[in-house]
């Protein structure tokens, strides 16, 4: 979802929809996630959660009088969109583990609130391809996940 894209393109009766906050990044201006929550559904958006680097959505989801918990959608892209190819460095390896980094410390805060956590989307993670690039960052990934992945 671009920044100048007509809302009314994607409406659908009944719902409510909200993108990362990498729309109101000025260098980016696109969210590369966006989420559907039924009207029924009390949700709260946890902009506390997020940041405009990272395509990633938090959620405080749940019914009046229930417990509540946190649900993520994420994008993690390879590279930045609409970015001049002469100067454009979002696809190293550094600046993707920056941006991955980042996500991770969105999880650590989402982890001190003490609720129940989802998270959900494409990691863009090939766990069957061990190049230079992906070992890292499928390193970082599983080594951090490890500790909170169900058996």
């Amino acid at each position: 979802y671009h920044s100048n894209d007509n809302a009314i393109d994607v409406h659908i009766d009944n719902f409510n929809i909200f993108h990362s906050d990498t729309i109101y990044n000025p260098n980016l201006n696109v969210s590369r996630v966006s989420v559907y929550v039924h009207k029924d559904l009390n949700v709260k958006i946890r902009k506390d959660l997020m940041n405009d680097i990272f395509s990633s959505i938090w959620l405080e989801v749940g019914h009046p009088k229930q417990k509540r918990i946190l649900v993520c959608n994420l994008y993690r892209e390879w590279k930045y969109l609409y970015q001049d190819k002469q100067t454009d460095i979002s696809d190293t390896l550094n600046e993707q583990s920056k941006r991955w980094e980042s996500f991770l410390d969105q999880v650590e805060k989402a982890l001190h609130t003490g609720k129940e956590i989802h998270i959900l989307g494409d990691v863009n993670l090939d766990f069957l391809v061990f190049d230079k690039k992906t070992k890292l960052l499928n390193y970082q990934f599983l080594n951090y996940f490890q500790k909170y992945l169900l058996p």
